[in-house]
This record gives structure tokens, C-alpha cells and sequence, in this order.
């Protein structure tokens, strides 16, 4: 991950973009946890008012850890289902 960061920092300064900013976007904008995890850790990228924000959509994803909620939903019935079975 380090050196595709390293080359992709070298890209956005070539395009004319400010990589801090580009960074602190990505961290804040992606799906992907183990990015956001990642660049969270990088001294000074975010406010502390982005790691809270941050903090709590970890909590978020702890707590819900399925990203449709279709899919969470089917796996709600299933276990319903086989508790039931249990029962009887």
C-alpha cells in the first residue's frame, strides 16, 4: 500500500492537485475500511472533528456489519427461521 501511495502521490502532484487534500478526501469518502483505516493513521491529514466522523462509521460498521441492506435483512430471516425450528 505504501508504494502505490508513493506513486499515486507523485500522480496528483503532477496533475496539479494538492496530495494532503486528495488523501484527506479518499479517507473520508471510500467504502474500502482497510483505506480508510490506513490513511486515518497519517499524522495531521484530518481534523478532530473528521476523526470523530470517523470513529463513529467505524462503530457503525462494527454494529452492522453487512453493507446492503438486503443482505442483512435475508440473514435476519434465516436465523428467525432456524430459531424457530429450534424451538419446536
Amino acid at each position: 500500500m505504501r508504494q502505490g501511495a508513493y506513486r499515486d502521490s507523485d500522480r496528483c502532484v503532477h496533475q496539479g492537485y494538492n496530495v494532503v487534500d486528495v488523501f484527506r478526501r479518499l479517507c473520508l469518502y471510500t467504502t474500502d475500511r482497510q483505506v480508510r483505516d490506513t490513511l486515518s493513521r497519517v499524522n495531521d491529514l484530518l481534523t478532530d472533528d473528521e476523526l470523530d466522523a470517523l470513529t463513529f462509521v467505524h462503530r457503525l460498521e462494527t454494529f452492522y456489519p453487512h453493507r446492503s441492506f438486503e443482505t442483512a435483512k435475508h440473514l435476519h430471516v434465516q436465523q428467525n427461521r432456524l430459531l424457530q425450528l429450534n424451538y419446536y
